[in-house]
């Protein structure tokens, strides 16, 4: 049961969180992303308990997260760097006359 909170997880941050919508895949993704990745406070505690209880170290499922992040940043992580510009008004545009030809 407790691997399975680690894959839960791990698949959480890294994949796509599944039966959840929306917001919700958000929410479950920070919330992998706290437990695997803080060095301090609850997430951690909880991290450091469950993987004592499978014979494993904490610290060592951190750093490989960290390691994962900086291979594939999530979505949520990237950011635009372009400023945006002023949006024009749109021009209506003919169709094309394919679309429009009978056939």
């Amino acid at each position: 049961m407790f691997a399975a909170a680690i894959l839960q997880a791990w698949g959480d941050l890294f994949g796509v969180p599944v039966c959840l919508e929306g917001g919700e895949r958000l929410v479950a993704r920070e919330e992998a992303r706290r437990f695997l990745t803080d060095e301090s406070g609850p997430w951690k505690e909880s991290r450091d308990t469950i993987c004592g209880a499978i014979g494993e170290d904490g610290d060592t499922l951190r750093a490989n997260a960290l390691r994962q992040l900086t291979l594939t940043a999530p979505p949520l992580l990237v950011v635009q760097t372009k400023p945006k510009k002023t949006p024009r008004r749109a021009r209506r545009r003919p169709a094309p006359k394919t679309l429009l030809a009978a056939e």
